[in-house]
């Protein structure tokens, strides 16, 4: 194998091994998010629930109208944002600062009765679904 071969499958094993499961994160938001605007809380807490490594947060919303943008953020601190998206009308970039954690437990009865619920994958659906019915027990 030449030298620069070796180097390039080096450099794309430690890619992958830093990116990790954000692969299937970002796969997951390509298939599954449809409706962006004002969803943000509903997309961002599903993730954090089908995802167990990511935790939910709140954000402060730059956004005409809205107070309150919901992303996740990795264990290396990584902000994956589903519904980044909804700012480009606005030509504006969300607003990272003034970061405050929320509870996916706490809130598992809205995104079971969410209307988009309905949308995602009957898998994803049982995953939440089961996290849901053992919080409540």
């Amino acid at each position: 194998m030449k030298a620069q071969d070796m180097s390039k499958r080096i450099a794309t094993k430690h890619l992958e091994s830093l990116v990790g499961g954000e692969v299937a994160i970002h796969k997951w938001i390509r298939k599954n998010v449809r409706s962006p605007k004002n969803n943000c809380f509903f997309y961002s807490a599903s993730l954090a629930t089908l995802f167990p490594e990511l935790r939910l947060v709140k954000g402060r919303s730059n956004q005409p109208g809205e107070t309150a943008h919901f992303f996740v953020l990795t264990k290396r601190g990584r902000i994956i944002d589903p519904t980044r998206t909804q700012y480009d009308q606005y030509g504006i970039e969300p607003d990272y600062t003034e970061i405050t954690p929320v509870s996916v437990e706490r809130n598992l009865d809205y995104l079971v009765k969410h209307p988009l619920f309905k949308t995602l994958d009957k898998k994803d659906q049982e995953i939440i679904n089961s996290a849901y019915l053992t919080q409540r027990f």
